[in-house]
């Protein structure tokens, strides 16, 4: 039982068990049916078209969206400039910088997170963490007195004028407007870590927790 514990896990790990346990309970045909068929075109297809998969196009927004200078005001044309830099730098690739919806970046730069960075007292971004958990918290058959080394990274934390300690997790999943609570429930366990590992490591309480969605916008989740 004991050799079966991992000593150390990751949150995105943790996500993707949470997600494979409940497509395992669908019907395989059904499954087949949803699943993205770029997973099934062959390399050479894929490369010959260079489609870029929904997935991938979440996290060059993700990317974006990291790479922006809170303090900075920014036009169409410099979001654009900014993309071109990633090109150039290799960082991206130039058919996945044409992929990149300059219209997200510009949705997140009037919102209410983008306004209040512009006089944070402190910003944080990509800050990886490590906490100790019960083994029990993943699994309810694991050992209590077990424990495994959890590894994560927080996209963004700040404290604002108001020395409010605010907690930001950014999602690129298509979401329909009104479906805001299914968005809370597929991650409000693993911002739940975030927070905690967050409280720990500075001791101090966070006072907001919050989903920012490419598609609805910020949503606040009460802990």
């Amino acid at each position: 039982m004991l050799a079966k514990i991992p000593t150390k896990t990751s949150v995105s790990k943790i996500k993707e068990e949470k997600q494979q346990e409940a497509i395992q309970e669908l019907d395989f045909m059904e499954v087949l049916g949803k699943k993205e068929n770029s997973m099934y075109v062959p390399k050479f297809v894929e490369k010959q078209t260079k489609a870029i998969s929904n997935s991938r196009k979440g996290t060059l927004v993700h990317l974006c969206l990291q790479k922006l200078d809170a303090t900075k005001e920014y036009t169409t044309q410099e979001l654009q400039n900014l993309i071109q830099e990633l090109v150039e730098k290799e960082i991206i690739l130039p058919e996945e910088a044409e992929a990149i919806p300059i219209v997200a970046l510009e949705k997140y730069l009037k919102s209410a997170i983008a306004k209040e960075l512009k006089e944070a007292k402190e910003i944080h971004k990509e800050e990886p963490f490590y906490m100790q958990l019960p083994a029990n918290r993943l699994k309810a058959d694991y050992p209590e007195k077990e424990t495994i080394l959890l590894q994560g990274m927080i996209d963004l934390y700040y404290i604002n004028k108001n020395d409010e300690l605010i907690l930001v997790d950014y999602k690129t999943d298509y979401v329909e407007k009104g479906e805001e609570q299914k968005l809370i429930q597929k991650y409000e366990e693993q911002v739940k870590l975030y927070k905690e590992a967050l409280e720990k490591a500075l001791q101090r309480k966070v006072d907001k927790v919050i989903l920012y969605s490419t598609w609805l916008g910020e949503i606040s989740i009460k802990m």
